[in-house]
């Protein structure tokens, strides 16, 4: 016997550590006794994939061991082992390779509760579960193990009937994966309540028992069509139903019954045949984790049930590809008093119904996708069952299987016919499941089938009738509009709702409307000031089932022919009025007046004689109040007619302007605060001196200032500000403000700046009469205006001081000279100078707003002269800087001199000759009385 060494690809082994935080109390049971080899061995090396569990993969066993259990393994997952053989010689030998499921983590208990007869049970899912875990259930009384019930489930919330009360029950619940149970369990005890004394019978199926051709009778598999063997059960497998029952006679056949198949990983202990015995004690039992529970059944009268039978059950089972049944009954006869059984029939969902009535069966397998059946109602109130059948498929016949699921025992009926229809009997209040198969040769076709089920009781009652809105248009016609509460899942195809309705309070078949789609349900062309009675049903398309009624009544709104229009209206005050209804035209008992605004709302009630002229005061100016009327007809208004009105707005007190060459800049204040949809008009109208007219108007929100540029000069112009506030016909204007300003022909001269020191500059101005124009007022003070850079702003119509820039990084427009400063007040100078940044400003005076503080070193700076009429108008002059700045570093370089700082000159730092030339003749000339114009500098 030769040997080979054994290799082993373990690279899907690889596991993250976010792995190892699944590991729960979960194993694996592994046994190689009959695979093991007759040669003698070093050791038993153990490897397995996912390398997750104790001892480690790769551990090395002893030669002997044949089995070992590995802990703390990933619960609910398929491992891969290798059993490897070390031996004398060095080399390796394979002894066996397996694929085992590691045991699920158990599952986590939530409540149990009790009455006296049932038990409901509630737990949670293993965190791992995705819908492959089952649940093994075992419970009994405490004090008597031997009665215990063992059920396979895979729902998590079921309920225990039939329990004797007063009793306590043991309950144990296992995860079941791939049939390996978990390692731990819930382990609990309840206990019911109430009275005891019931005593009932268990019964099972037999084996070979199929729903596909009915319930009704028993059939082999070689009797049924070829389907018949073959169809398996298409509820799902937590759809456990064992029940128990108290009647005379044992029908097995009247039971449903599940056939749980075996894995084909235990069919090694297939062959083994086990018999146990089971006596099942006299206690009303049902054990049911299913919706088919909650299906309505049928009600029973009262009667005394006779003499029962309590039978010793023993069950054979085969465990080689599925679990049959066989039983061997041993009666003894027990006696029970009469009782009085109520059976509650469940009123199911009215979604429920709906989708019922609309979904086919499960498919079978080996058949396509079922076709759908149509139903109808015969006039001799029969049920019509058609059906059709595609081009190509022969059918020599056709079996019809319809079985009544809401019995409490369902029964399967059946009929044959060689049409594509059937009647039966109108079974209502059941719902019935039907299949139809195509017969050919004595067997059904896989080609095609059909099956539907269908719900034949009453469809649901609507709820939630309500009116949602009632209206009377200007014409005199009504309306009424109501809602609904829908169902989640209304299927328009199967079901209406008839709506019914008429003038009067009895409902009579005068107005029917159908509805077909969801949403609100409009009534039209109704009488104004009539009551209506409403009815609603819902009803079946195919059958004609009708469901309760629910009804209403509702009166339709009056009429109203009333205008309503503003009388005098003020800043402060409104006055209303309006016009008289017809009554001959609809009846009505009053009117309604409502006055909203203000934040509270007036509501006036008026009766046909009172007066209909009304004024409201103290409003607030610009403000849009609203005002609606109505006709009022035992409690029901009319539609509105409404008015809304704004009070006028405030006018701006007064325009300030600020001239410039070609531009002029206008500023005011916001006088109204009512809201923020507050525009201004402003406009202008130029006429010059020549006889030209210009004008241009633009409509401003929430701005207090606007620019009017590219203007001639030598013109007189017009400037005016409205105030509009409201919308629509709402709107209202208040009163213009204007101011007449004139703009002169284009300046002489323009100031002129130079240093003096590194933190002080000289700025020099003439009295330009083209520039300070004496036109617009005479000039009450100049301000000198300095800023780093022109875009920053500041320069509006009132002035920043330097104490509110002087800590801005870049420093923006503010006013150097005092409030009063005027250097031609008193005397026939025609140019002045300022030196800026001279004084301290310590701190701020209370009389004097403005300070003329230092500047900063090594800085360029703008600066433009303003003067101020005695009227309000502003004019100024172009934004001049400093003639050579600090730094200019190519002159410095050609005259190869050493400069000292500009302070530490008597009179500034020195200039070039040809500027000490030109300044020196330009105060003489001055004094002589001419006129010597500054050159420009940008």
């Amino acid at each position: 016997l030769q040997y080979f060494p054994a290799r082993f690809d373990l690279s899907c082994a690889e596991v993250s550590s976010e792995t190892f935080d699944e590991v729960d109390s979960s194993s694996i049971v592994l046994d190689w006794s009959l695979e093991s080899p007759d040669i003698p061995v070093k050791g038993i090396i153990l490897q397995y994939s996912p390398p997750v569990g104790k001892p480690l993969s790769g551990t090395v066993l002893d030669p002997h061991t044949s089995s070992i259990v590995i802990n703390d393994t990933l619960a609910a997952t398929e491992y891969t082992l290798f059993i490897t053989a070390l031996l004398e010689d060095g080399s390796s030998h394979n002894i066996s390779t397996k694929r085992l499921s590691s045991s699920p983590a158990p599952p986590a208990f939530e409540s149990a509760e009790t009455t006296s007869s049932e038990a409901t049970i509630s737990f949670f899912p293993p965190a791992h579960d995705s819908g492959d875990v089952s649940y093994a259930i075992e419970y009994h009384p405490l004090d008597k193990p031997e009665y215990a019930n063992f059920v396979e489930s895979r729902a998590p919330l079921f309920k225990i009937r039939g329990l004797d009360p007063l009793t306590a029950y043991r309950l144990k619940i296992h995860s079941v994966y791939r049939n390996t149970r978990s390692d731990e369990k819930i382990d609990v005890i309840f206990t019911t309540k109430g009275e005891s004394g019931e005593s009932i019978t268990v019964r099972t199926l037999p084996p070979n028992f199929g729903l596909l051709l009915g319930q009704g009778s028993l059939a082999k598999p070689t009797d049924l069509p070829p389907i018949a063997a073959k169809e398996t059960d298409v509820s799902p497998s937590a759809e456990i139903l064992i029940r128990a029952s108290t009647e005379q006679r044992l029908r097995s056949s009247e039971i449903p019954f599940r056939v749980v198949t075996t894995p084909a990983g235990e069919e090694e202990e297939a062959e083994e045949e086990v018999r146990t015995t089971t006596t099942v004690r006299t206690s009303r039992a049902t054990f049911a984790i299913s919706s088919l529970l909650d299906k309505a059944v049928t009600p029973h009268p009262a009667s005394t049930q006779p003499p029962t039978t309590t039978e010793r059950i023993t069950v054979i089972e085969r465990m080689i590809d599925r679990v049959e049944e066989t039983t061997e009954r041993q009666t003894t006869t027990t006696t029970k008093a009469a009782e009085t059984t109520q059976v509650r029939k469940s009123v199911a969902d009215p979604r429920g119904h709906l989708k019922l009535s609309s979904s086919p069966s499960a498919t079978i397998d080996g058949f396509p996708e079922p076709a759908h059946l149509f139903l109808s109602k015969t006039e001799d109130k029969m049920l019509r069952l058609d059906w059709e059948v595609p081009e190509g498929a022969v059918c020599d016949s056709f079996l019809v299987n319809y079985t009544l699921l809401t019995l409490d025992d369902p029964q399967t009926l059946q009929a044959r016919t060689n049409e594509q229809w059937v009647q039966m009997k109108m079974y209502n209040d059941h719902t019935i499941e039907m299949r139809v198969f195509c017969i050919v040769s004595g067997a059904a076709s896989k080609l095609w089938w059909a099956s539907r089920v269908a719900d034949l009781s009453k469809p649901s009652t609507p709820s939630g009738l309500r009116l949602h809105s009632s209206y009377t248009d200007e014409f005199y016609v009504s309306s009424l509009t109501l809602s609904i509460d829908w169902p989640l899942l209304h299927d328009f195809s199967l079901y209406k709702l008839v709506v019914t309705y008429s003038a009067g309070k009895k409902p009579t078949d005068q107005n029917v409307l159908e509805v077909d789609k969801e949403g609100p349900i409009v009534l039209e062309k109704l009488e104004a000031t009539k009551w209506y009675a409403i009815s609603v049903k819902n009803v079946s398309i195919e059958l004609g089932l009708e469901s309760g009624t629910v009804s209403l009544k509702e009166l339709t709104p009056p009429i109203i022919s009333s205008q309503l229009y503003p009388g005098q209206i003020s800043s402060t005050s409104i006055n209303m009025n309006f016009d008289e209804s017809d009554p001959e035209q609809g009846k009505f008992d009053s009117y309604e007046l409502t006055f909203t605004g203000n934040a509270k709302n007036i509501t006036k009630k008026l009766a046909l004689t009172a007066a209909r002229s009304f004024t409201f005061t103290k409003l607030i100016p610009g403000k849009t109040y609203n005002f609606e009327l109505y006709t009022v007809f035992e409690g029901r208004r009319s539609r509105a007619v409404t008015s809304n009105v704004t009070t006028y707005p405030l006018k701006v007190n007064k325009l300030y302007p600020v001239v410039g060459r070609d531009y002029v800049t206008l500023f005011w204040d916001i006088e109204n605060f009512a809201d923020n949809d507050c525009r201004f008009r402003v406009a202008y109208d130029g006429t010059s001196n020549s006889g030209h007219k210009s004008s241009s108007t633009v409509v401003l929100k929430n701005k207090n200032t606007y620019k009017f540029d590219k203007l001639p000069g030598d013109t007189y112009y017009t400037f005016t500000c409205t105030v509009i506030m409201g919308m629509g016909a709402a709107e209202a204007e208040s009163e213009s403000e204007m101011v007449t300003i004139s703009i002169g022909m284009p300046a002489r001269s323009v100031p002129s700046v130079q240093r003096h020191g590194s933190r002080e500059l000289v700025v020099q101005f003439d009295n330009d009469p083209s520039v300070f124009s004496e036109q617009n007022g005479e000039v009450d003070n100049f301000a000198v205006i300095v800023t780093e850079k022109r875009d920053l702003g500041g320069d509006d119509y009132d002035l920043q001081s330097w104490f509110e820039v002087k800590d801005e990084e870049v420093w923006s427009a503010y006013r150097a000279s005092s409030s009063d400063f005027n250097p031609f007040r008193g005397n026939r100078k025609k140019s002045a100078a300022f030196t800026i940044g001279a004084d301290d400003c310590v701190q701020r005076r209370l009389d004097e707003p403005y300070c003329n503080g230092m500047l900063r070193a090594n800085t360029d700076y703008f600066v433009k002269v303003r003067a101020y009429t005695k009227e309000g108008v502003a004019m100024e002059t172009e934004w001049v800087s400093v003639a050579g700045a600090l730094g200019e570093e190519g002159e410095e370089e050609k005259e190869k001199e050493r400069r000292l700082p500009c302070h530490m000159y008597l009179n500034g730092c020195p200039r070039k000759s040809a500027s000490q030339n030109t300044s020196f003749f330009q105060p003489l000339l001055t004094l002589l009385g001419f006129f010597v114009p500054r050159r420009r500098v940008r």
